[in-house]
């Protein structure tokens, strides 16, 4: 038989033994959150010190916008108060790439629908522009060659913006006036589309004004 005071000595270098396991695991268990807080401190120095410049340009260009208008010119009268010249609004739309959608079959369908409305190719189109025949020899007509015309399409204009995502890339000018008002009243499912209004000289009284006033 064993003598109890054996068995206690035993149970207490087996409680001891436990008990020192435990405070070496909590040791490794504090050390690793210091060690994670140490990390998270590191990384917020150089959000905020080292790459904070960088950053925050990022941001403003989220926030801030750079917009750029033409300055509006006066109406002009002659001296008995007709007008001779005066501005009317001309629509345009352009895309700005960092506003499309992230999903790819989204951006198609915008740029699908904005080729139908605004009959504007989806895909780049290569013409071949025949030589003016009229008036010349046909020596000089041997001598000519076809020059293979390109035409970018809105799938090609927008892989190329995104270059440089935040500039707005023209994509029609003259727009009629129901067409970009649908836009404007459908924005929320057009995002990264915009319609601007450029001012374009009217001459009443004839074109032959524009080279005077």
């Amino acid at each position: 038989m064993n003598e109890p005071g054996f068995e206690y000595s035993l149970a207490r270098r087996v409680m001891d033994e436990e008990e020192r396991r435990a405070r070496g695991n909590f040791r490794l268990l504090r050390l690793a959150i210091f060690g994670v807080f140490v990390f998270l401190a590191f990384q917020l120095g150089q959000l905020q010190i080292a790459q904070g410049d960088y950053y925050r340009a990022i941001a403003d260009q989220n926030r801030f916008r750079l917009i750029e208008t033409d300055a509006l010119r006066g109406i002009i009268y002659d001296r008995e108060g007709r007008i001779l010249t005066r501005n009317v609004p001309s629509f345009n739309v352009s895309l700005t790439p960092a506003d499309l959608p992230d999903a790819d079959i989204e951006v198609g369908r915008i740029l699908k629908t904005l080729s139908l409305l605004l009959d504007v190719p989806l895909e780049t189109v290569i013409e071949n522009s025949s030589p003016d025949v009229v008036g010349k020899l046909p020596a000089d007509l041997d001598r000519e060659v076809a020059l293979p015309k390109r035409k970018p399409g809105l799938i090609e204009l927008v892989k190329n913006g995104y270059r440089d995502p935040f500039t707005p890339l023209p994509v029609k000018s003259n727009v009629p006036r129901e067409i970009a008002l649908y836009l404007e009243e459908k924005h929320l499912d057009f995002p990264g589309v915009r319609v601007g209004l450029d001012p374009v000289r009217e001459y009443p009284t004839g074109v032959l004004m524009s080279h005077i006033l």
